[in-house]
């Protein structure tokens, strides 16, 4: 009887599969796209895990699904030099008021002293070389205010590298900081001790993070909530974020991660290659999400590139552009103790997401009252949105795949433009 059951359920994908293979013949539609992805992650899943007759079927599958239909990769050039995708932008010395108060740093150890005695209105300004870090964290002490911010940067982008052997680098609950023109480097021998280059939490309002490249950490920006309280009104603007090589731990890899919190901004950031390394099973790895309750983020002009230096590892290997929502949040660990919606009034606009192949480029998730607009989509799955808290206007989008509504999400589509597969945008 077991036998039988096995056969039928061959027979079963064999068909589905033969089924794509003719729909790439027939159109090469957004549908066989979908329905070829699914096959090849159950073959992928499957094949080790059989012998015989049926692993042989599963083998004529994957010769089959080689020919499924699916959007070409999308190159995308970036000069090393350039930093973010405005890197007309610097910030200069002689930006800063007259009244600031230039902490002079040469040496790692006065760098550490000046984390814990800067104060509203000090720069802390560090000259040309690497400075090594090595310890659990680093935390930023005192708080700056609205007119006197306290300012942690180098003169010019690309002089300075922060060589970081930390779990959660530089620590900051504290309000009015500004972080800028500085390189952060994870160098931890395991990936998992090297979480996060900053990590915001609780108080840590008004927090500008401009012009950084940040490299091979697991989630380069973390913030999250601290005794209720969440960092609001930060920027995050025109830094790079990505990873030289799949990030080989089980924790979970998203370069901008932010739990909780109002009023964010992360605008003309360039974040790539964010991907766990092969595990023999499903891996999802985000971009960037806002999820936890926060309200009113946005992200605005930038450009996700899913596989840029780092190729998709099998279909297994699964990573998302932007997400309001990401995975979900367990409720203890938002604002109200529970999480009616992951992120509310929150806008994803004019961004350009390509090549996550696997999957969606945006994915939201309890997104209430939401804005998608006039992004560009390039060989993804396209767009879903998903639970009944999702309620979300989709507007003035190109992209390859579809938009998909699952598990009772709410969506108002308009004038949106479904490319196809082989079909370039408009840029």
């Amino acid at each position: 009887m077991k036998r039988t059951w096995i056969k039928k359920r061959f027979i079963l994908l064999t068909v589905s599969i033969i089924s794509v293979w003719l729909a790439y013949l027939i159109s090469q539609s957004s549908e066989a796209y979908e329905l070829g992805l699914k096959a090849n992650k159950y073959v992928e899943l499957n094949l080790n895990k059989n012998w015989g007759i049926r692993k042989k079927a599963l083998e004529f599958s994957t010769l089959l699904l080689s020919y499924y239909p699916h959007p070409e990769y999308v190159k995308y050039g970036k000069p090393d030099k350039e930093v973010g995708i405005e890197s007309r932008y610097s910030p200069k010395l002689s930006s800063i008021t007259a009244y600031s108060n230039i902490i002079a740093i040469n040496t790692t150890k006065q760098l550490i002293g000046a984390f814990r005695k800067a104060k509203a209105g000090d720069v802390i300004l560090l000259s040309a070389g690497t400075y090594h870090m090595q310890g659990k964290r680093f935390k930023l002490k005192n708080s700056g205010t609205a007119e006197r911010p306290i300012l942690l940067m180098a003169e010019s982008f690309g002089e300075v590298i922060l060589k970081m052997d930390s779990l959660e680098g530089l620590y900051l609950d504290q309000a009015n900081w500004s972080i800028s023109n500085l390189i952060f480097e994870g160098v931890c021998k395991s990936h998992s001790k090297c979480e996060h280059a900053i990590h915001l939490s609780g108080d840590a309002d008004n927090v500008e993070i401009s012009h950084n490249r940040f490299i091979n950490f697991n989630a380069h920006i973390k913030s999250n909530g601290k005794n209720y309280y969440f960092p609001d009104h930060v920027r995050i603007s025109g830094n790079d974020f990505y990873n030289n090589s799949a990030r080989n731990t089980t924790n979970s890899v998203t370069p901008i991660d932010v739990v909780g919190g109002d009023d964010w901004v992360i605008e003309n950031n360039f974040i790539a290659d964010f991907a766990l390394k092969k595990q023999g099973k499903f891996t999802v790895a985000y971009g960037a999400f806002l999820k936890g309750g926060g309200k009113r983020g946005k992200f605005v002009n930038n450009v996700v590139n899913c596989a840029w230096k780092l190729p998709h590892q099998s279909y297994l290997d699964i990573r998302i552009g932007l997400s309001l929502g990401g995975g979900g949040t367990n409720g203890k660990f938002c604002p109200e103790k529970k999480c009616d919606f992951e992120h509310s009034q929150g806008i994803i606009e004019n961004n350009l997401i390509l090549n996550c192949r696997n999957d969606v480029g945006i994915y939201l998730n309890k997104a209430q009252d939401s804005l998608v607009k006039q992004n560009t989509l390039l060989n993804t799955l396209g767009i879903d949105a998903r639970f009944s808290a999702s309620t979300v206007m989709i507007e003035d989008n190109q992209f390859h795949g579809r938009i998909k509504t699952r598990n009772g999400a709410r969506i108002s589509a308009t004038n949106n433009t479904s490319l196809g597969l082989h079909q370039q945008a408009s840029l």
